[in-house]
């Protein structure tokens, strides 16, 4: 299936337009350096391609967005190497379907790239960081639990997958939800790796993070 847009947005992304890209950029979604401008990526990997929620979710991305989208497609992508204990995994994995969102290459996303990603290379490659000017919204949070959040009912808690920020990034991220959402994080070590960072919502906000997320 493939999806793609024949007109060019040139006015600026609208409020809500913005909340999105927002939640997305905390989540999946990533700005793509071009030879001429940058242009906004999601990507999710999926399963079973005859009934999978994450086509849905990318059309909703290209419908939110319209005249940006360039596409919301199928793709193979197969799994990079991996060194662990030693050993390198991942080099003889099948390439497997994902769902990409594609925006077009335009300076509104090359301005944007200049605050959520450091200027500076981190082991060869750019690396997304949080804006200080950092604002969510119920609909941005909501995005960004459609990403990387973890939803545990039994135990009345919500988890947000921040592993790929640092930890000073994910204290800031909890000050922002409880600044602007007035919901309390918790923010824990992993087990797998102690260096990484999630956030927990426990039950004291936990009806209130899922109701907040809740679609219209």
């Amino acid at each position: 299936y493939n999806t793609c847009m024949n007109t060019t947005y040139t006015t600026p992304l609208t409020s809500r337009q913005s909340e999105i890209f927002t939640g997305s950029m905390l989540g999946d979604g990533c700005l793509s350096r071009q030879p001429v401008n940058w242009n906004f990526v999601i990507q999710q990997g999926c399963n079973d391609l005859k009934s999978n929620p994450k086509e849905s979710y990318m059309k909703f991305f290209a419908k939110e967005f319209g005249g940006w989208t360039r596409c919301a497609k199928i793709v193979m992508r197969k799994k990079k190497p991996v060194r662990l204990d030693g050993k390198i995994s991942n080099i003889d994995c099948e390439p497997y379907p994902t769902w990409r969102y594609e925006s077009r290459n335009h300076p509104v996303w090359t301005e944007l790239g200049k605050k959520w990603y450091a200027q500076e290379l981190v082991s060869g490659r750019i690396k997304k960081v949080i804006p200080a000017d950092l604002k969510l919204t119920p609909l941005s949070l909501a995005i960004w639990y459609m990403d990387d959040g973890v939803n545990l009912p039994k135990d009345a808690q919500a988890k947000l997958c921040t592993n790929g920020f640092t930890e000073e990034e994910v204290r800031f991220l909890s000050e922002v939800m409880k600044r602007d959402l007035g919901l309390e994080s918790v923010k824990c070590r992993t087990k797998k790796n102690g260096d990484q960072f999630i956030l927990r919502v426990n039950r004291k906000h936990y009806f209130q993070f899922i109701e907040m997320i809740r679609p219209e």
